[in-house]
């Protein structure tokens, strides 16, 4: 149980959130009485306190029971007369334990790592969303208290240890945030002289003293006024034991509060708590530098690793691993082989630091990604450097935003008084200095390394280029050839390019440009590169570059997409084409589909050079990479070009496939039916003669995908049937399971009762493929079935199963997929959290969801925010009726329609009948029972009611006035919303009690407003 924050549990390490208001306070009295009987009548008063409503035993009876299923064991919460009693622990009661162990602490180090834990177990302020309760506003405050009590302990310890920089910025925040507290002050006035800041010491004591009189009309303690005066004479108690005044100044300027958290990190981390760390910022503001500062400061068992992306035009896949696992991760194979050496490396304290991330390749992020997902149980800090986020970055952030323990940094420029204090004795004028770099640290210094100004122009940029002509013409001529190469220079490289090999760099190095060190060269920053690399004509830079690729080439065995860097930097056309399919099939079986699309993109820009087939074969490899990566525009188009390359050719089979391949990427990407079917159709019409069985089943499967999507069901069943046969004939367990997928499912709308045994047998043979993307695919199909069958609980078991696979696999894109069938369960389950959290995750995905997936993402938001009264709700639900529409399809028109009708009625508008009765008849036509009783009970409300249908479809059921049986039937299937809708049909108090109570749980504002209106409370 969880109460130092939002009230919530955690099973097995995992979050379990608790929804409704009154059930996290039931939770908080048991958590706060752990192991005590709690009365049920205490528990309803410190609940409801004086308006109690009558039914308030058997709703707190409802709230245990709910309690009870959040924690997955009836034993955790046991009836004991005269209440309940919690059996399970509390980070309250772990926080306790810790303290005690802190105090019995000999050790420094160790009484600071005890505190540290404690302190770690507040996620906010206690019982931060239960606020109103004056019982537990008590405790919230107690409890506040012990953890200030923490902190001035810990600030005690840290003292000790000598962390008198690192604490400066911290308690200067806590000061200002607690102006009265003289022992923060005072903690705060050591800080500052033990920093050689005995001025701003005294200031900090005139300052408290000034507030003290002004707001109370008192002075400071004795204990306080001892200590001003001990400042004032230095006394030598005041410093460490063996640390004098010389040795006060901090190595890395106004960056106290960085390095203070990531020696915090980098402990947790060797005991076994890791997290993940961001610096962001421009270049040169001192990402590095923390990342350099890092090495004195991390325990003496954390090892330290650096890995850094290259600036390529393409990325290499996975290149900062591979410099820092070369021979272990060139031995794997597959993604998954991958994943498991980087968990295998990983096992022993470890800060991970990755630079330059923004430049990072799809297979980089995967393996970050999946990292990040599980850094909180590893012994790994795993910092991440980079500056402006693009897309590809962006989704790597959004897995980080949900990891446990996550530290973010933006280090500022310097001050112009920090900048003064580096030009001490210089003799540079501050001012001029700060005017012309705005502080940027990188520049600072490079200047303050030059000696002057006077050559500099408006660009700091020309004060690393002044520092070029110290170096003579061979120098200058080896720094601009390695200036092309956008990564460190490994010694074979170096010598190749270079003829007089390192000698060449050894007045570099000595200017400061080069960092060599027995494996690498580079240059210490990489605005020194390109300052260098952008200098040079263009006729140079491609000659160089042609050196570069040369070397590549004769070494052989590198990596391909640095020898397409150099390629293309070169304007060599033959060996773009010769070398880019391989790099981009490289990258593909990496997982770096976008920098494989990257690859064929360059090639295909000399299509000139492909004879017809070998253009076609490589438009197709980049359609699909395209279609991955959501790039939908770009993989039309080139299908398109392919199918009209193959019209052109004498090959039947490849033309048929090609066909399939259009009509599939036409549909994910939103495209009417007429476009797909077509297509389709065709594909099936020349495979049937061409002897290809196994294409001839692919086809039918899709096709039949097709059908079933515009609900032609028996046509479906019949195309589906025929895949089967020709699959299983033809011993293609790919395309047996989508076939057996599509057949099951059209079983199941036609109400066979041989449905789920298909379905169970397709669902055997996809997880037998171990294909991540079939097994999603299965799943939406199964999920559509159980929602229609309101098997609520059957259909989040097959999506957790289906994202726990994706997730393990680093299969990001299809988890779009699942967070959207997710959420659509999630909103009828009640758990409008989940829902909101999974699709705004979706909706705003970079690049973005294909349509019909983000059409649902919205369809499940804006319900959400209709029902909580939230704004934005329209907004979403119009963005999904133009992407519904857009696609023509009932299966994504229906649904947005409905949720139009209740945003509608929820905002006490008209509901719109016009746009609901064509859907309706529609829907009649095509046997969609489901869609028809939604649809139904809307245009009723719209006050132009249809024919009854012959249902037992809870919402046919309460569109016929039989409430009582929808609130049942919703309440089997476990939808407590539409439980609580049908309630508030009757005009029963007990009924209207009880779908009120929901309703506030749930948080849904406007239904509460209309039960209130009628006089319950």
């Amino acid at each position: 149980m969880r109460i130092l924050g939002p009230v919530d549990v955690t099973v097995d390490g995992a979050p379990r959130e608790v929804r409704g208001r009154r059930r996290k306070a039931v939770l908080a009295v048991l958590a706060l009485r752990a192991g005590e009987i709690v009365s049920t009548d205490r528990l309803t008063e410190v609940v409801w306190g004086d308006h109690a409503p009558r039914t308030a035993a058997n709703t707190l009876q409802h709230h245990v029971s709910y309690l009870r299923r959040v924690l997955g064991d009836r034993a955790a919460i046991s009836v004991r007369a005269p209440g309940y009693v919690l059996d399970a622990d509390t980070d309250l009661l772990a926080v306790q334990r810790l303290l005690d162990q802190s105090k019995s602490e000999a050790d420094p180090a160790g009484r600071a790592a005890h505190l540290r834990a404690a302190l770690a177990c507040w996620r906010d302020r206690p019982l931060v969303d239960v606020t109103g309760h004056a019982w537990l506003d008590e405790q919230a405050e107690r409890i506040a208290a012990l953890r200030t009590e923490a902190e001035d302990a810990l600030t005690e310890v840290r003292l000790a240890l000598g962390e008198h920089a690192m604490l400066v910025p911290e308690l200067e925040w806590r000061c200002r945030e607690q102006p009265f507290r003289e022992h923060l002050h005072g903690q705060l006035m050591v800080a500052l002289y033990r920093c050689g800041r005995q001025a701003d010491a005294l200031t900090a004591y005139q300052r408290l003293r000034h507030v003290l009189g002004e707001e109370l009309g008192i002075d400071p303690t004795p204990a306080l006024r001892e200590l001003e005066a001990a400042i004032l004479r230095q006394d030598a108690a005041l410093d460490l034991p063996g640390v004098g005044p010389a040795s006060r100044a901090g190595v890395l300027l106004e960056r106290e509060h960085e390095l203070s958290e990531l020696t915090v990190a980098a402990r947790e981390a060797v005991a076994g708590n890791g997290s993940v760390v961001l610096v962001s910022g421009e270049p040169g503001v001192g990402k590095s530098a923390l990342v350099d500062a890092v090495r004195g400061r991390a325990p003496r068992q954390a090892r330290l690793l650096v890995g850094c992306c290259d600036d390529l035009a393409t990325p290499r896949a996975l290149g900062p691993f591979r410099d820092l696992f070369g021979p272990r991760l060139r031995a794997a194979g597959d993604r998954d082989e991958v994943f498991e050496v980087l968990l295998g490396e990983l096992t022993r304290p470890t800060v991970l630091v990755v630079e330059d991330v923004h430049w990072a390749d799809e297979a980089t992020v995967d393996a970050l990604s999946f990292l990040v997902r599980r850094v909180a149980s590893l012994p790994v800090l795993l910092m991440l450097t980079y500056r402006t986020a693009g897309p590809l970055l962006q989704r790597l952030l959004g897995q980080v935003a949900a990891a446990p323990r996550v530290r973010r940094f933006e280090p500022a420029p310097l001050s112009a008084a920090a900048v003064g204090r580096l030009l001490t004795a210089s003799g540079l004028d501050p001012r001029e200095v700060y005017a012309v770099t705005g502080g940027n640290p990188f520049f600072v210094t490079e200047i303050l390394a030059a000696g002057h100004l006077d050559r500099v122009p408006p660009t700091v940029v020309d004060a690393v280029l002044a520092r070029l002509d110290r170096l003579d013409g061979g120098g200058q001529e080896a720094l601009a050839q390695l200036a092309v190469v956008p990564s460190t220079v490994e010694p074979w490289l170096r010598d190749a390019l270079l003829p007089d090999g390192v000698a060449a760099v050894v007045a570099a190095e000595r200017h400061g440009l080069l960092t060599v060190t027995p494996a690498r060269t580079g240059f210490r920053h990489e605005l020194i590169r390109r300052a260098v690399a952008d200098a040079l004509p263009v006729a140079r830079r491609v000659e160089l570059n042609r050196h570069v690729l040369a070397a590549l080439v004769a070494r052989g065995g590198v990596d391909l997409a640095r020898v397409v860097h150099h390629a293309a930097e070169a304007g060599d056309t033959g060996a773009v084409v010769r070398y880019g399919p391989m790099a981009a099939e490289a990258a593909s079986r990496a997982g770096s589909h976008l920098e494989a699309a990257a690859h064929l993109r360059l090639v295909l820009r000399q299509r000139e050079l492909l004879d017809q087939e070998r253009r076609a074969d490589l438009l197709n490899r980049y359609a699909v990479e395209s279609s991955v990566i959501g790039d939908m525009g770009s993989a039309v188009q080139a299908q398109r070009e392919v199918v009209a390359l193959r019209r052109g050719l004498d090959d039947v089979r490849a033309l048929g496939r090609d066909l399939v391949w259009l009509s599939l990427i036409c549909w994910r990407a939103g495209m009417p039916e007429l476009v797909c079917g077509s297509s389709a159709e065709e594909a099936v019409a020349l495979l049937e003669s061409a002897g290809d069985d196994r294409a001839l089943a692919r086809a039918l499967t899709h096709r039949s995908g097709l059908l079933s999507i515009l609900y032609r069901t028996e046509e479906s069943l019949a195309l589906g049937e025929r895949a089967v046969a020709l699959a299983r004939a033809a011993g293609d367990q790919e395309v047996l399971a989508h076939a057996l997928a599509s057949v099951g499912t059209a079983q199941a709308d036609l109400g066979l009762a041989e449905a789920w045994t298909t379905l169970a047998e397709a669902r055997q043979v996809t997880l037998a493929s171990g294909s991540v993307s079939d097994f999603c695919r299965f799943t939406v199909n199964v999920v559509e079935i159980l929602l229609w069958e309101s098997r609520l609980d059957e259909a989040m078991s097959c999506v957790a199963t289906a994202l726990e696979m994706a997730d393990g696999a680093g299969e990001l894109r299809y988890l779009n997929r699942m967070y959207t069938c997710r959420a659509t369960i999630a909103v009828e389950a009640g758990d409008w959290d989940q829902a909101t959290a999974d699709a705004e995750l979706v909706a705003g995905a970079r690049p973005p969801a294909n349509p019909p997936t983000r059409c649902h993402a919205l369809i499940a938001l804006g319900r959400v925010r209709a029902r909580r009264g939230l704004p934005g709700a329209q907004d979403a639900l119009a963005q999904a009726w133009d992407l519904a529409r857009a696609t023509g399809e009932l299966q994504n028109i229906g649904p947005a329609a409905v949720a139009r009708a209740e945003a509608a009625w929820l905002r006490g508008d008209e509901v719109v009948a016009a746009e609901l009765e064509p859907l309706h008849g529609q829907a009649r036509r095509l046997g969609v029972r489901a869609l028809v009783a939604e649809l139904a009970y809307w245009l009723g409300i719209a006050g132009r009611p249809v024919p009854a249908e012959d249902s037992c479809h809870p919402h046919a059921l309460l569109a016929a006035g039989r409430w009582r049986e929808a609130a049942k039937r919703w309440q089997q299937a476990g939808c407590d919303h539409w439980y609580a809708v049908a309630l508030a049909e009757s005009d029963d108090p007990g009924d209207l009690a009880e779908a009120l109570a929901i309703f506030e749980g749930l948080g849904a504002h406007p239904l509460v407003a209309r039960v209130r209106a009628r006089g319950i409370s």
